[in-house]
């Protein structure tokens, strides 16, 4: 992922700064979904003089370098670290907030099909689904 983003910077005349390269790691070693706030508050913490126009700008940049995905969760805006080898869908609870990331291969296979049908090439997709979670219907 190193190189897909150094080459990405590289091809679009971008210096791979020590800001970057701080962001950067931060990202690739996130797990779950997270926001601009989240990065804003490690980098005040890791990088002086770091405005948040920087942090649009470097998530940006990896959204178009096809390294990260952005999501809008119930109008909060999210981030993960794209991984194609592990493709997966959300389920989003209206009420709580929680994700629930869910792999269906049926539902991949029907996608691919639909595609088929329609001669058309699928190059990505996202699912979400939303409603409500087990923990907020029992309450």
């Amino acid at each position: 992922m190193k190189k897909i983003y150094e080459d990405f910077l590289h091809s679009n005349q971008l210096k791979n700064t020590k800001q970057r390269k701080v962001l950067f790691d931060f990202v690739m070693n996130q797990k779950n979904h997270f926001t601009k706030e989240n990065l804003l508050e490690y980098a005040q913490e890791h990088i002086n003089n770091l405005g948040i126009a920087t942090i649009y700008r470097f998530l940006h940049t990896l959204v178009k370098s096809n390294l990260l995905e952005e999501h809008e969760f119930g109008g909060e805006k999210l981030f993960e670290v794209k991984n194609p080898e592990n493709h997966h869908d959300h389920l989003i609870c209206e009420k709580c907030g929680k994700i629930i990331e869910f792999t269906n291969t049926k539902i991949e296979h029907l996608q691919e099909k639909i595609a088929l049908e329609h001669h058309f090439k699928l190059l990505d997709h996202k699912l979400i689904l939303y409603g409500t979670c087990q923990k907020c219907q029992k309450k």
